[in-house]
């Protein structure tokens, strides 16, 4: 390395090392020529690179100092000599992070606001969570009781439904029932204590016809006996309906009297409650029925909807010789 004791001055050989035969080439025009003070600062990091290996411990590897032109200046113009900085070698450089393809701002953007011409599919996670449910058993249940086979298929809101109108029904049937049998035992009760009869085990039936008639056989000529009806439509020598015998003999009074009229009339208004009795059990039987084909319609609608699975109905008309019908065929 050639150190220079002044800038623009001569060049002093170094003791140490011995200077290097001046290079046959040509020196290359250096491009900081006009900027004075950037090619003193190169200078000033050759010296200190010298100095770095001429310090005890350490070798410097013999390289040729490549050939610095230096513009002649005018000495009395020369600038004084600066004392070299200290320079403090380069950091390495952190690696840079590779770069993203797709910013994040602008894909999250694209996720939450489509644009007016994208076209935005939503997959609604309801339309598959039956798919490894059994139709026949949710079927099954819903026939069995209304409302267990929608709770199977996870329609809660539905299931309470039916399940309520369920219980509603059976608590309908039950009171009628019980209404039902009051008042047939009342009935019975009142026969015994009116109408001069054990009613206690006679048959509804039996009861029917004391309501219809005050008494059973004819006295007096009255037009109201049970014995009579049955002569006049054509019935002789007592062979009637209800055999002519001494348990089956009731008789209210004569309707002279009105509270015997009233008794009866009382007995009548019994067995009518008791008929309307048998009718709301009727109807609630066929509530309880109703409700479970609204619960099984329910159920395959439900199926359908959330078991991405499609379902088929064909009502299959059947005629034969001594039939005439139709099969129902359901697919799924």
């Amino acid at each position: 390395m050639v150190p220079f004791s002044r800038l623009g001055s001569t060049p002093v050989t170094s003791s140490r090392n011995p200077a290097p035969a001046p290079s046959s080439r040509a020196p290359a025009p250096n491009p900081l020529s006009a900027f004075f003070p950037l090619a003193a600062l190169a200078l000033l990091f050759c010296i200190g690179g010298v100095k770095a290996a001429d310090a005890p411990g350490i070798e410097a590897p013999e390289t040729e100092a490549p050939a610095i032109a230096i513009p002649k200046t005018d000495t009395a113009q020369a600038p004084s000599p600066v004392a070299a900085p200290a320079v403090a070698p380069p950091a390495a450089a952190a690696p840079a992070a590779p770069p993203s393809t797709v910013p994040a701002p602008a894909f999250e953007a694209a996720q939450t606001e489509p644009g007016p011409d994208d076209v935005v599919i939503e997959v609604d996670p309801g339309q598959s969570r039956n798919k490894d449910k059994s139709l026949p058993l949710a079927m099954l249940l819903s026939a069995a009781l209304p409302g267990t086979g929608e709770l199977y298929l996870h329609e809660k809101s539905a299931a309470k439904s039916f399940l309520l109108t369920e219980a509603g029904f059976w608590a309908s049937l039950y009171v009628a029932y019980l209404a039902k049998e009051t008042y047939l035992s009342s009935a019975r009760n009142y026969a015994s204590d009116y109408a001069g009869i054990d009613a206690s085990s006679k048959s509804e039936t039996f009861l029917e016809v004391m309501g219809n008639y005050r008494s059973y056989q004819e006295k007096q000529h009255r037009q109201d006996s049970y014995e009579l009806s049955q002569q006049l439509s054509g019935k002789r020598d007592r062979d009637y309906d209800i055999p002519a015998v001494e348990g089956n003999y009731w008789d209210f009074g004569s309707s002279v009297n009105p509270e015997n009229t009233r008794n009866w009339r009382t007995f009548q208004s019994t067995l009518r409650y008791y008929r309307a009795s048998k009718v709301a059990i009727s109807f609630a039987i066929g509530a309880l029925a109703l409700n479970r084909l609204a619960s099984l319609a329910n159920t395959l609608r439900a199926y359908k909807r959330t078991s991405s699975k499609s379902l088929g109905f064909q009502v299959i008309p059947e005629v034969g010789p001594d039939y005439t019908g139709a099969r129902l065929s359901l697919g799924f």
